[in-house]
């Protein structure tokens, strides 16, 4: 079974505000200081594993509703799936993301 990640309160708000309240809010996952191989983290986000969901509509900051400058496309690697806007957020951010995930992006 493929694990989704980066499914997050304030976006679930957008379109199902009944179940946000079962999903983190993305908030909680900031960090004051950058993130370890930020660089290879993000690249991997971009671009690895396979396009799973492709889509021309733009992806814009949860927060703030500004263009995150990606597409809201969802890659998967067989193993997670995510969307490609992560990427921002750990720019923008210093978003956390699940350990297990952080090793498996560094060991790809």
């Amino acid at each position: 079974m493929v694990k989704r990640i980066g499914t997050y309160r304030e976006a679930v708000e957008l379109y199902s505000p009944e179940r946000a309240g079962l999903y983190p809010s993305i908030k909680d996952s900031f960090s004051d200081v950058p993130i370890e191989n930020a660089e290879k983290i993000k690249r991997f986000i971009l671009t690895g594993g396979f396009l799973d969901i492709g889509t021309t509509a733009e992806s814009v900051d949860m927060l703030t509703g500004e263009s995150t400058g990606l597409r809201g496309n969802i890659r998967s690697d067989g193993f997670y799936s995510w969307p490609i806007s992560l990427a921002y957020y750990v720019d923008k951010y210093n978003l956390r993301l699940p350990d297990d995930f952080v090793q498996h992006a560094l060991a790809s």
